[in-house]
């Protein structure tokens, strides 16, 4: 019977209870209707548990589909195709509660939640897609892909970068090399505007899921190496797997995402 006061340690219980029946293809309103078979809807002790079991529910979805199209594309490269993820968005959780109860707080977590799994686990979004302040970001950074640009024996940058991160050489009124901009657009800048070696929008790396990333080669007439020594030919693209590395000329950038390699 729902009850209108949950205890700390009977919230825990029903949580440990849902991740263990967890299965995939339940929708927020599933979840809600779980809740309300233990805590009365509209009382805190329902919004409390909803929140908990829809963050276990988005983390169990990510990892997941991380892991789903890891596998398909391990077992045949060459017939995978890349589809985004058929997970709901925090905004499909946050609508099944009451009006009242879709407060900034509920709207935040649920957001933070999507946010630090699709970090992990998806497509590295901007954090500030979802309001997150630049002061904020620490606690996301680990979670985030990473990009060393060498140059011969020195590594001259190393960061962290969101979904899509374009490279290339100085344009008009960029800042001098080495450096990674964040305005208007992610774009490492690896060499100066003089540097012909290098299209001014030379490469773009786009995280998918798991550790499988696209490598476009934006340039109109310049070709680059993939450390297996494929070659990616001007307006190409080729699927690859995190780690991975793109050499041009004496310059090698490594790409890593720790957390599921």
């Amino acid at each position: 019977m729902a009850k209108t006061d949950l205890t700390l340690g009977e919230i825990d219980a029903i949580c440990v209870q849902f991740e263990e029946e967890w299965v995939p293809g339940n929708t927020p309103g599933d979840l809600s209707m779980f809740a309300a078979s233990h805590a009365l809807p509209g009382t805190d002790s329902f919004l409390e548990l909803f929140l908990e079991i829809a963050q276990i529910d988005m983390e169990h979805r990510w990892r997941d589909w991380s892991n789903q199209v890891g596998l398909a594309y391990r077992n045949d490269p060459a017939s995978f195709t890349w589809v985004k993820a058929p997970i709901p968005g925090w905004t499909q959780y946050a609508e099944v509660l009451p009006a009242d109860q879709q407060s900034e707080t509920v709207r935040s977590t649920l957001g933070t939640s999507e946010l630090r799994n699709r970090s992990r686990f998806g497509d590295a979004p901007a954090p500030e897609q979802y309001g997150i302040p630049a002061k904020d970001l620490g606690r996301f950074l680990k979670l985030m892909p990473v990009v060393a640009f060498r140059q011969g024996p020195e590594t001259l940058l190393q960061a962290h970068f969101w979904t899509r991160l374009h490279i290339g050489r100085q344009s008009q009124n960029e800042p001098d090399p080495v450096v990674l901009l964040q305005q208007p657009k992610q774009k490492l800048i690896c060499t100066l505007l003089a540097d012909n070696t290098i299209s001014r929008n030379q490469v773009l790396v786009e995280v998918l899921a798991g550790r499988l990333a696209f490598v476009h080669n934006t340039s109109s007439n310049r070709h680059f190496s993939l450390d297996n020594g494929i070659p990616v030919a001007p307006d190409q693209k080729q699927l690859v797997e995190f780690p991975f590395s793109i050499s041009f000329e004496n310059r090698v950038l490594g790409f890593q995402r720790p957390l599921v390699e």
